[in-house]
């Protein structure tokens, strides 16, 4: 990944607070945005739908200079979002994780990002089986940052693929747990933020 498209990357990240009575601000989204907030049942995952979809559909719009009734977006066949009638090809991606929710936004090229807070109490070696290949599995050995940098960079490239895990192809990956990982149409970098998260782009080169 060269520095100039890292740079390119647009990133927002929101600090949510979970105490924060979104109801009050619904009107600001449509019916369909407002239904999809209130089909969650606890308030945690509600705040999170909130954010997510104020960051959608008003720092897009203002991101692009438009009104945010004319931002229109569509789900492809495995739930990635994209933006309709858009002059300025840009690609979004939305992560969440512990406190936070990020957004990034990227022109001319194709992005997935994802973020994981570190949990100290589980064991890698046996959680690593479920979705790496034996390479990694081996990287990861027992090591909790080597996990989370495997993790998200996998989550990264799905998201960014957008086939979500409607086959096997996560399980062939050979991603090393170098800051920039390196493969034929992408290229994926990852980094420790906020002392207690990885988090990881993908990006296509």
């Amino acid at each position: 990944m060269s520095t100039n498209k890292i740079k390119n990357i647009k990133l927002i990240a929101i600090k949510v607070n979970f105490d924060f009575d979104f109801k009050k601000h619904l009107y600001l989204l449509n019916i369909k945005s407002q239904s999809k907030v209130l089909s969650y049942k606890f308030k945690r995952d509600q705040v999170i739908a909130f954010t997510s979809e104020i960051l959608k559909y008003y720092y897009l719009a203002n991101y692009l200079t438009i009104k945010p009734e004319n931002i229109i977006i569509s789900y492809a066949k495995y739930g990635r979002p994209f933006l309709l009638n858009n002059p300025q090809n840009i690609d979004f991606n939305i992560t969440h994780s512990g406190e936070y929710i990020i957004m990034a936004i990227v022109h001319n090229a194709t992005v997935g990002i994802d973020i994981e807070k570190i949990k100290h109490n589980i064991i890698p070696s046996q959680l690593s089986k479920i979705v790496f290949s034996e390479i990694e599995q081996k990287l990861i050995g027992n090591n909790i940052e080597n996990f989370f940098t495997l993790w998200t960079k996998k989550e990264a490239f799905i998201k960014a693929c957008g086939n979500g895990f409607s086959n096997d192809s996560y399980l062939k990956t050979s991603f090393g747990i170098e800051e920039i990982t390196h493969l034929p149409e992408w290229a994926i970098y990852s980094k420790c933020i906020f002392d207690t998260y990885y988090m990881s782009i993908c990006l296509n080169i």
